[in-house]
């Protein structure tokens, strides 16, 4: 109806192009949202449909002219529109452009951890290294204590095999990281950068260290070191190290089940078998049963026709 007797509303227009969308027609919706904001140029809605189409239709110019109107009518938003209008900048090839408008995401929000890693991004895809890597640094003298901007600066760092920084920094991160998650990723990175140094055994006594100075935190950190052992191939280590937390923790199915499969990977089979009972034994399943039927067949501790009754 709307396109037999115009001129209709903006609303009305923007509401044909997303139709149009959703029915994969962009040249149709790209028309229909154009006239939807030549009807209403401040509107939101229409903006905001026109950007998205455009850009899905490869009018990246045009996408870009849209977030540009949209940070200016929606300021409470404009950060997000600035990211919208920078990157295309960046497929548009306008280098200069596209680090302009991450300036103004930076000067909008100064104290902002996530804009300063999404303006190192920009710099890093447009070849401006060192820019990206001291917009990092400038966002950890910002915010010391943000995890993922120190990570991100001790990545960027040892991707340009600045290893010695980039362990200075994965050890600020892993101070101030509060998850054990976490700090486990983070560990993966250290143990990685020491073993390019030659420098593993320094990793293990810092760790070591940090056991006997926290009493509290001992087993937490004792997962970390299993962890770095487990990255630096040494299954055997990684086994003796979680063995010491199960004294401590004895129906623990998670170390026990880590256990299990360090074991079975050493074929040591009697010695996984043995730990899959005690899983048993704490959760019982059909799933837990089956394995234990398996790796007893394995060890040669029953034959085939008892691992098919159990």
């Amino acid at each position: 109806q709307l396109l037999d007797s115009p001129p209709g509303t903006a609303e009305q227009w923007t509401t044909l192009a997303l139709y149009q969308e959703a029915d994969s027609d962009l040249t149709a919706a790209t028309v229909s949202a154009a006239n939807a904001v030549r009807m209403s140029p401040d509107s939101v809605a229409a903006l905001k449909a026109a950007a998205r189409i455009q850009e899905k239709a490869g009018l990246i110019a045009e996408a870009s002219a849209a977030y540009q109107r949209l940070a200016a009518v929606e300021p409470r938003f404009q950060t997000e529109h600035w990211k919208h209008v920078a990157d295309l900048h960046r497929r548009l090839g306008q280098a200069e452009a596209a680090l302009n408008t991450g300036r103004k995401l930076l000067a909008a929000a100064p104290d902002n951890p996530e804009h300063y890693r999404f303006y190192a991004d920009l710099c890093f895809q447009l070849g401006q290294l060192d820019a990206g890597l001291e917009a990092l640094q400038q966002s950890v003298r910002v915010n010391p204590n943000d995890v993922a901007t120190l990570q991100a600066t001790a990545a960027a760092l040892a991707d340009r095999f600045r290893t010695d920084e980039a362990i200075e920094y994965y050890w600020k991160a892993f101070g101030a990281a509060d998850g054990i998650e976490q700090k486990i990723s983070l560990i993966q990175s250290l143990s990685r950068l020491y073993l390019r140094s030659d420098g593993f055994p320094l990793l293990v006594t810092r760790l070591q260290n940090m056991m006997r100075e926290d009493e509290a935190g001992a087993n937490g950190i004792m997962l970390c070191l299993a962890n770095a052992y487990r990255a630096a191939g040494d299954p055997g280590m990684t086994r003796q190290t979680l063995e010491r937390m199960l004294a401590d923790d004895a129906n623990n199915v998670k170390l026990l089940s880590e256990l299990s499969v360090l074991a079975e990977q050493q074929s040591d089979f009697v010695a996984a078998a043995d730990f899959q009972k005690r899983i048993h034994a704490v959760a019982p399943s059909s799933k837990t049963a089956a394995r234990l039927a398996n790796l007893l067949l394995r060890s040669g501790t029953i034959d085939a026709e008892e691992a098919r009754w159990q």
